[in-house]
């Protein structure tokens, strides 16, 4: 019998493929479309710890496990894919004239704007290859909701926000908004708040019913929007004047202006949601300011005219006590069904829980909501081997590491 074997290799191939994906934490990426490179910083000593040639670099994002960063380079009409461990270029997609990009908190997919090829390309990040592309016309900022199921994305010259269903990848509404630009959502996944750049304003969509609030003034000339993981702050850049405005959320009253930093686009939170990161594209660097006291404790050189910034995201708390058996299930009358049942618990420090994510033999076969503390996998062969892993997903996107059980 060769099965015990091969299983034992798949076994520990999969193992070792799951202890690999898991990138380095407490790193920002920074896009330097003036120097063509990307510059990384340790968040922890705020010091430019490498710096990666990307040609035209523009807006990057990291996937949920941490493991790569994706840089969309515009003119070079490729998606760059950079290893966080290692910080060298492992691959590229071709994607012409490619903007923003924003990935799916399951790390199933990245969605990709083209503003002037307009359309939003599609990314499986499984085998890094493009499988669909919507039109719409003048795409550009993109967010995602927590649960993956929706995107949303920017149309300044319609005055429009299109929401991308990610199932069927169809644009399923259009909420006005004046002139949108940068875009964010609450970490519960109620809310998109939308910035009017010319509209020196801002806007609230309800993601249950796409209905709008706004708009609510800001100063002039807004461009771009972070949201802290605990979802009562926001962070709005100002891409002529320096500064920074603070939304308090829920009753998105506005105080500022912060100074320190410079005009910016580029805007990012700390997974602690302690400080905030601003790429201060006139002046060559980044500005680090505390979230308690919205003050700038750090200012880090990094290459010419830096624009984006992405921060890797925390290790999170694993699903505990995983176990799984097989059972007899329901008897349809020809013959009865074998099933494996996968139990577990909540990991009490798993804050910002979103939900789960379960793997056969590494295949994603289901996501499941954060109450859920039990799956059935119907219509199992009797006593086939299987192999299952679990992982939690949090708000933000990040992912904890997988727990795996061999059913039976």
């Amino acid at each position: 019998m060769r099965w015990p074997s091969q299983f034992s290799m798949l076994l520990l191939l999969f193992i070792l493929m799951v202890q690999s994906v898991f990138g380095v934490p407490n790193r920002a990426y920074v896009t330097n479309t003036g120097s063509n490179s990307v510059s990384v910083i340790d968040t922890t000593t705020n010091t430019v710890v490498a710096t990666i040639v990307v040609p035209t670099p523009q807006e990057a994002a990291i996937t949920p496990n941490g493991q790569f960063a994706y840089v969309a380079t515009g003119g070079a009409n490729l998606v760059v894919i950079i290893d966080t461990a290692t910080n060298a270029v492992v691959g590229s997609i071709p994607l012409s004239l490619c903007s923003h990009i924003a990935i799916t908190p399951d790390g199933r997919r990245a969605y990709v704007s083209s503003f002037n090829n307009g359309s939003v390309s599609v990314i499986d990040l499984t085998t890094n290859t493009v499988i669909d592309s919507i039109s719409m016309s003048g795409p550009s900022f993109l967010a995602i909701t927590p649960n993956s199921k929706s995107v949303y994305v920017s149309i300044k010259s319609s005055s429009q926000v299109n929401v991308i269903d990610v199932l069927t990848n169809t644009v399923t509404a259009s909420p006005s908004v004046d002139s949108p630009e940068g875009l964010a959502i609450t970490p519960d996944g109620k809310s998109v708040y939308v910035i009017s750049g010319p509209g020196n304003s801002f806007y609230v969509i309800d993601v249950a019913t796409n209905g709008v609030t706004g708009p609510i003034a800001l100063l002039s000339n807004p461009e771009n929007i972070a949201i802290t993981p605990d979802g009562t702050k926001a962070y709005v850049t100002y891409l002529f004047n320096p500064g920074l405005s603070l939304i308090n959320i829920p009753s998105n009253t506005v105080q500022g202006p912060i100074m320190g930093v410079g005009t910016a686009i580029g805007i990012a939170v700390t997974p602690d949601g302690e400080s905030v990161y601003v790429a201060n594209g006139s002046l060559d660097t980044v500005s680090v300011l505390h979230t308690a006291n919205n003050t700038v404790f750090a200012t880090i050189p990094v290459g010419t005219s830096p624009q984006w910034i992405a921060i890797t995201p925390a290790p999170t708390a694993a699903p505990l006590n995983l176990t799984g058996q097989q059972q007899k299930g329901a008897d349809s009358g020809l013959e009865r069904e074998y099933v494996n049942v996968l139990n577990w618990e909540a990991n009490p420090s798993g804050v910002g829980r979103q939900g789960y994510l379960v793997y056969r033999d590494g295949a994603l076969i289901a996501t499941l909501d954060a109450s859920a503390m039990e799956y059935t996998d119907h219509n199992r062969k009797k006593g086939a081997t299987v192999l299952y892993s679990l992982v939690a997903f949090y708000a933000g996107g990040s992912q904890s590491a997988p727990v795996s059980v061999q059913v039976p």
